[in-house]
């Protein structure tokens, strides 16, 4: 890759990965924010296992230079991770939004999502895609579950309706089922994760064994989609960025 601007990787999370358009709408914030300073490569994921994830990850990056720079959104961490052992050098340092951590989903949240979308859970046991199939589910992972803004409502339904696509199982099941769930290896370079306060996924996340800097904030999953709430963390990223 020529570019005389530093390279941005963004890595999305589950359900918007399948295509450039649906993984750069998930970022659009994050694009905007870094276009002018960055050249931004957007990965999607291919595959039907996380190592495959991987794999389709690195040939797209195949091109990027030593020392570029990653955003991580989610899931993203565990690919952006994967990579990362293959190519140490590959990056300088890495930003975490609501990024997984490297055991995957809690059990806790494993037993939590039960509760309320225990159809799709077990669609995904017998190999069959994760998907959510209502409007409270979706807004059960990605918003504060008590909320009751109309403009809440909306965001989540327009999410289960054109943004999300169903996962296949078999990544699923290694993020979050016990017993198969995959420990991957740390990030061998900084990291700096932005964990929202109220994330359904995230509840006491902690990240051992990497170099962490946290920054806590307000907000929930959807952070990332959140134009207002995401602004303050993306300062802080791009300020981060510039440290040697």
């Amino acid at each position: 890759m020529q570019t005389s601007r530093p390279v941005l990787v963004l890595f999305p999370g589950a359900w918007g990965n399948r295509t450039h358009e649906l993984a750069t709408w998930w970022f659009r914030h994050v694009i905007n924010h870094f276009k002018g300073d960055y050249e931004i490569v957007v990965v999607t994921y291919a595959g039907g296992s996380l190592d495959q994830y991987v794999e389709s990850a690195l040939e797209q990056l195949k091109d990027v230079p030593d020392g570029s720079l990653a955003l991580v959104y989610s899931m993203g961490a565990q690919i952006a991770r994967g990579v990362a052992t293959t190519r140490p050098t590959l990056f300088k340092r890495v930003a975490l939004i609501s990024g997984l951590e490297r055991t995957g989903v809690r059990f806790s949240v494993f037993l939590q999502a039960l509760t309320f979308m225990i159809v799709p859970m077990l669609r995904t046991l017998v190999g069959r895609p994760l998907k959510l199939d209502t409007v409270e589910q979706v807004k059960r992972v990605f918003f504060q579950p008590l909320s009751l803004q109309v403009g809440v409502l909306v965001h989540a339904r327009d999410l289960l309706e054109q943004r999300l696509i169903p996962e296949p199982a078999w990544p699923m099941l290694r993020l979050f089922l016990p017993g198969l769930r995959r420990r991957f290896p740390p990030f061998p370079c900084p990291v700096m994760v932005v964990v929202p306060q109220d994330d359904f996924i995230l509840p006491g996340a902690r990240y051992p064994g990497e170099q962490v800097q946290r920054v806590d904030v307000s907000g929930e999953h959807a952070l990332v989609i959140d134009h207002w709430l995401v602004t303050s963390p993306l300062n802080n990223i791009a300020t981060w960025f510039l440290l040697d």
